[in-house]
């Protein structure tokens, strides 16, 4: 989501390329949220009468849908070159999420995610050690937990002191906290080396200047949630 509104900031070809490209009903989609995410755009209908994304759609049926299209875009973008990014971060996500189809690229980034290791190796064996060091060490610790945890469980039902078979437990369970942390850092030294290009992504390279727009433009509101994290109500 970061990297799509970074682009929608600085990328007048994709601003363009949305509203060429975007349908009524994602259109639609976008004033639904706008008005579940309290984003304040008014417009001025009949009689002169300010009136949000949502009733303005709803009210102006004397406009086409793709007139109405066009106004929208036409006052969202104003609002953003007023207010700029940081004054409007709330309204590019929403807006975002609401015209783009999030989910396929999410996958597609997880699909590149899955090769990073092979990739890593081909492209700094010196930080594929780093990287390698850390997840042995994670999944070395989650690999002796199941052993010890049987071990504790035989000793239940011996002569040991009963403190031994907790005193295991409670080792396993240090094991499985460092190892998620160690797992936790390992994951993000990939995701870092990804955003950074050491590590090829051609989804994320597709997301900061490719051929976004049209192919992962919302056709219609049943093509998916806005399947992004977005700001609270």
């Amino acid at each position: 989501m970061d990297e799509l509104t970074a682009r929608f900031m600085r990328d007048n070809d994709f601003r363009q390329q949305i509203r060429t490209h975007v349908s009524p009903e994602a259109m639609k989609f976008f004033c639904q949220h706008a008005e579940n995410y309290h984003i304040n755009i008014k417009l001025k209908g009949p009689e002169g009468k300010n009136l949000t994304l949502l009733r303005y759609w709803f009210d102006l049926n004397e406009l086409s849908d793709r007139e109405k299209v066009d106004k929208l875009i036409d006052a969202v973008y104003s609002r953003i070159e007023e207010e700029g990014e940081y004054g409007v971060v709330d309204t590019i996500e929403v807006f975002m999420a609401s015209l783009i189809l999030l989910q396929p690229l999410i996958e597609n980034l997880e699909e590149d995610y899955s090769y990073a290791p092979e990739r890593l190796v081909i492209a700094s064996t010196a930080a594929y050690d780093r990287w390698d060091r850390l997840q042995a060490e994670a999944d070395f610790r989650s690999a002796v937990v199941p052993p010890l945890v049987g071990l504790a469980a035989v000793l239940w039902f011996t002569d040991a002191h009963p403190a031994v078979p907790w005193a295991l437990v409670a080792f396993c369970v240090v094991l499985l906290r460092m190892s998620s942390s160690l797992g936790t850092e390992a994951r993000q030294q990939l995701l870092t080396l990804i955003m950074a290009d050491v590590i090829e992504s051609k989804t994320l390279a597709k997301i900061r200047h490719g051929n976004v727009v049209p192919e992962f433009v919302r056709r219609g509101v049943t093509d998916g949630g806005l399947g992004a994290r977005l700001p609270n109500k």
